[in-house]
């Protein structure tokens, strides 16, 4: 079964896992990204989209978590969405010393560029809760 958290992993790190997941193994290892290596080789990196930038498919080049709904520091912890129940990511979480959620993942890449649809990702905040707008490495 696919959807696109799993299909963009592959195209994002040539792996194969389950559904939900974003750049992570069925092992919730990372799986490095090609965003990633290029970084890695000092290449300038970015991210556009029509989409919100924390939506799977963008994500799965700078982030990874163990399910797609958490994109944000209260979503990693659970949350419903049209009161239906989603999965934790709770060893990605900051307070359980994880790599924080997609957001706070995207933000800490190091990309040069992210362009995204809709205001939802300026309204998201960092564990720190500091709003996208105002953060700053």
């Amino acid at each position: 079964m696919a959807d696109s958290a799993n299909t963009a992993t592959s195209l994002a790190t040539g792996g194969i896992t389950h559904i939900g997941r974003i750049a992570t193994d069925i092992d919730d290892e990372d799986l490095p990204t090609i965003a990633e290596r290029a970084l890695q080789k000092q290449f300038r990196v970015g991210l556009v989209t029509t989409s919100s930038l924390t939506d799977a498919t963008p994500a799965s080049f700078l982030a990874h978590v163990s399910a797609r709904s958490c994109e944000g520091p209260e979503e990693v912890l659970g949350s419903t969405y049209y009161g239906i129940p989603q999965p934790a990511c709770l060893s990605d979480a900051r307070d359980n010393g994880g790599p924080g959620s997609i957001i706070e993942q995207l933000l800490d890449s190091g990309a040069q560029v992210l362009l995204g649809g809709g205001t939802k990702f300026l309204k998201q905040t960092t564990i720190d809760g500091e709003s996208v707008r105002e953060y700053g490495p």
